[in-house]
């Protein structure tokens, strides 16, 4: 399993608050959503994980930019589900967020700057009675530089990610791999 950490972020960058501007124009939306269940491995436990996901996105052309600044507005849930088929005990991770880029400054070339807010609950870790034992929520804004390839497409390369402020508590985002492993691992061993 990712980090904690890993985990959030990646979840998080799936987030979305605010209407349309009117300079931007609505490239492309939908949604999405998967299940598996398979074999794992949580802080060094063999487990089985029953995962399922699903969200909805929209991606607008910010029309200053010329065609090459795109704003995506995630919404994302999943849950995740790990047992320890030695002992039948598990714990549950899940998870509900949303992701919007808000602006975008152009820096130089194919770079511009965005501004991105991360909310909601992004790690919710509950025990095998569904007790909550760990919770991340509020909000985490972000700067990143971004290098738009000047293709005229959504995508392009990542150079820089800054968080640039948290609200909110946020235990399992500041948390260690170890930290981590300390709370979760006597829940399933």
């Amino acid at each position: 399993m990712p980090r904690p950490r890993k985990v959030c972020a990646g979840v998080a960058l799936l987030m979305g608050l605010a209407a349309c501007p009117a300079g931007a124009t609505v490239v492309d939306r939908g949604t999405f959503g998967d299940s598996e269940t398979v074999a794992d491995e949580i802080c060094g436990i063999d487990v089985v994980r029953d995962s399922v996901f699903s969200g909805s996105f929209r991606i607008r052309v910010d029309k200053q930019s010329g065609g090459q600044a795109f704003f995506q507005h995630l919404q994302f849930s999943y849950r995740d589900v790990f047992t320890n088929p030695a002992n039948g005990r598990s714990i549950t991770i899940e998870g509900k967020s949303l992701n919007n880029e808000l602006t975008a400054r152009h820096v130089q070339g194919d770079v511009y700057e965005f501004t991105t807010i991360e909310a909601g609950q992004p790690v919710t870790v509950r025990d095998g009675a569904g007790k909550v034992v760990l919770r991340d929520r509020g909000v985490i804004r972000h700067r990143v530089l971004f290098d738009t390839l000047g293709d005229g497409t959504p995508g392009g390369v990542t150079l820089e990610d800054e968080i640039v402020g948290i609200g909110g508590p946020h235990p399992v985002f500041e948390m260690s791999d170890e930290e981590f492993c300390e709370t979760v691992a006597p829940l399933l061993g």
